[in-house]
């Protein structure tokens, strides 16, 4: 049996999605956080998973499998992804609930942010000085950018996806200044990095706290561990080109054979890449295949 109140998929359009996908993507993003707040000052309890033209999330109070037989989409044949980021527990520092149940709209993250309440602080100070120049005076309407009644993992991901939808950043690019490397006495860290971090440092301060942090906006997936490297992290690359990170050994079966790369560190794939990868050499092969 299955605990809800009421569910609702929609799809949104415009008549410049096709010319303009950035700047459709950039409106939806302001009509969601629009409409959460104004639900929020109405006190309608209501939470919008997603709203985007590159990643659908789906969220329950499930086990692993339960997933499967409630949402007929992902059964269905012709639903094709190339990714899938998936977290299978439940709040442990908040009741849980659906809405609190994990994935977020970009992150995924096993652990917790000690710093939360210092870091929610500082970002609403931040309001009133930002500026944006795709958003111009419509970033007033993204306020607060951390929505409230959120656990740790949902106010990281709000920030994290104010920083790539208003601050142009990329979303690695904002995982990294928000979950920083040790990098201050790392005299082994490339020139160009540590100058990133340094000039991060000035912007925002580290989200701190024992964590693996899994992202993925449509073009970029990847996963970070904290500094101090706190939660555990392991990927499998095969043989067969499909790539697997988990928090814990196991999750995937494979021959020892069918690996070709097994190790812990920050990783990153760049979607767009593979696909031009893939198109090229079909194409080398007197085909078109995307």
């Amino acid at each position: 049996m299955y605990l809800f109140e009421y569910l609702l998929q929609v799809f949104v359009t415009a008549d410049y999605v096709v010319e303009d996908p950035e700047r459709f993507e950039r409106n939806i993003y302001l009509l969601r956080k629009q409409a959460v707040n104004n639900m929020a000052k109405q006190s309608v309890d209501c939470y919008i998973c997603s709203l985007s033209t590159t990643t659908i999330v789906y969220k329950g109070q499930f086990n692993t499998h339960q997933l499967y037989l409630y949402y007929d989409d992902l059964r269905n044949p012709d639903f094709i992804t190339h990714i899938a980021l998936v977290h299978s527990r439940f709040s442990t520092n908040t009741l849980p609930s659906w809405s609190r149940a994990q994935p977020n709209r970009m992150v995924a993250h096993n652990g917790e942010i000690n710093t939360l309440r210092g870091n929610i602080n500082l970002m609403r100070a931040r309001e009133g000085v930002m500026s944006s120049s795709l958003y111009k005076d419509d970033l007033l309407k993204l306020y607060p950018v951390v929505e409230e009644g959120l656990t740790d993992s949902g106010c990281f991901d709000n920030v994290c996806e104010f920083l790539v939808k208003a601050g142009q950043r990329s979303l690695p690019e904002a995982a990294m200044t928000m979950v920083p490397e040790a990098w201050e006495k790392d005299e082994e860290m490339d020139h160009d990095k540590r100058a990133f971090y340094r000039w991060a440092a000035m912007a925002m301060e580290p989200w701190d706290g024992p964590a693996l942090l899994a992202f993925c906006d449509g073009r970029y997936v990847g996963a970070i561990l904290d500094r101090n490297g706190l939660r555990p992290a392991r990927y499998y690359l095969t043989a067969d080109d499909h790539l697997y990170l988990s928090s814990e050994v196991g999750v995937n079966d494979h021959d020892v054979e069918s690996i070709v790369k097994k190790v812990c560190e920050i990783l990153l794939l760049n979607l767009n890449f593979i696909r031009t990868h893939h198109r090229t050499r079909n194409e080398k092969e007197g085909e078109i295949n995307e």
